[in-house]
C-alpha cells in the first residue's frame, strides 16, 4: 500500500468500529431505560419508530462499509506475494465478517509494505 493510501485505509479501517461503539452507547442511553420502562408504549411511539429507522440506518451504514473495506483487503492480499493462500483468504474472510475487529487489527499487522 502507498503511504497516502495506507493513512486513508488506515482512518476508514477504525469507522466500523467507531460505529459500533457509538450506536451501542446511543442505544445505552436513550432507549434502553424507556424500554424498560414501558416497551409496548415506546416502541408504538413516533420517538420509538425514529429511534428504530436511526438504529437500522446506521447498522446498514456500517455493513456496507464494512464490505466495501474487506474487499479492498482481498484486492490488498491478492496482491501481495509474502502471504500464503490460507493467510489471504484469512484476512479477507475476517475483515469482510469481523471487521470492525479485524480492519484495525489488519492496519497495524499486515497493510505495510513486505520487508
Amino acid at each position: 500500500m502507498q503511504p497516502v493510501g495506507r493513512a486513508i485505509f488506515g482512518v476508514f479501517a477504525f469507522l466500523p468500529l467507531l460505529g459500533v461503539l457509538g450506536l451501542s452507547g446511543y442505544l445505552s442511553a436513550n432507549v434502553f431505560e424507556r424500554m424498560a420502562r414501558d416497551p409496548e408504549r415506546y416502541v408504538q411511539s413516533s420517538e420509538g419508530r425514529a429511534t428504530l429507522v436511526a438504529v437500522a440506518i446506521g447498522c446498514v451504514a456500517i455493513a456496507l462499509l464494512q464490505i466495501a473495506l474487506g474487499i479492498v483487503v482481498a484486492i490488498h492480499t491478492s496482491k501481495r506475494r509474502d502471504l500464503s493462500g490460507g493467510e489471504k483468504a484469512g484476512w479477507t474472510l475476517a475483515c469482510l465478517f469481523v471487521g470492525s475487529f479485524a480492519l484495525p487489527l489488519f492496519f497495524f499487522l499486515k497493510s505495510k509494505p513486505p520487508a
